[in-house]
C-alpha cells in the first residue's frame, strides 16, 4: 500500500512538473505572440510608407511627363506662330527642387529596404513550441488519468 502511495506521489509530482513546464511554455508563446503582433504592426507601417512614397513618385513622374508634353506643344506653337526655334534653349520640365524631392523620395524607399522575414521564422518557432506544448499536455493528462486509476484500484 505504501509503495502505491509513493508511486502516486511520484506521478503527482511529475504531473506538477508538467504543469509548471506547460505554464513556462505558455508564457514563452504569449511573449512570442506579442513580438509577432508588434512586428506585424511595424511591417504594416512600413508598407504604408512605401506605398505612400511609391504613389508620390508615380505622381511626380506623371507630372514630369505632362510638363514635357506641354513644353513640346509650346515649342511647336512658338515655331509656327513666330517662326522662332527655341529648342536651342534647354528647359527642364521640373524645377530643381522637384527633382531633388523626387530623388529624396526614391532614397527613402531604398532606406526602407526589403521586407523583414523575421516574423515568418518566429511563426515556425511558434509552431514547434505549440507542438511541444501539445505533447506535454497529453503526457500530463495521461499521467493524471493513470494516477487516478491506480488510486481507485
Amino acid at each position: 500500500m505504501a509503495e502505491l502511495e509513493e508511486k502516486i506521489k511520484a506521478l503527482v509530482a511529475e504531473a506538477d512538473r508538467y504543469r509548471q513546464d506547460f505554464s513556462e511554455r505558455k508564457e514563452v508563446i504569449d511573449a512570442e505572440n506579442q513580438e509577432l503582433l508588434t512586428s506585424d504592426q511595424g511591417l504594416k507601417v512600413l508598407r504604408n510608407q512605401i506605398e505612400s512614397l511609391s504613389k508620390r513618385i508615380s505622381e511626380l513622374d506623371i507630372q514630369k511627363a505632362e510638363h514635357k508634353v506641354k513644353m513640346g506643344t509650346l515649342h511647336e506653337q512658338i515655331r509656327q506662330n513666330y517662326g522662332l526655334a527655341i529648342d536651342i534653349v534647354e528647359v527642364e520640365s521640373l524645377t530643381a527642387e522637384d527633382e531633388k524631392r523626387l530623388l529624396d523620395l526614391r532614397e527613402k524607399i531604398q532606406e526602407l529596404g526589403p521586407v523583414n522575414l523575421g516574423p515568418l521564422r518566429n511563426m515556425r518557432n511558434y509552431a514547434r513550441v505549440m507542438n511541444s506544448l501539445k505533447i506535454s499536455r497529453k503526457t500530463s493528462t495521461d499521467l493524471l488519468q493513470n494516477s487516478k486509476r491506480r488510486s481507485q484500484g
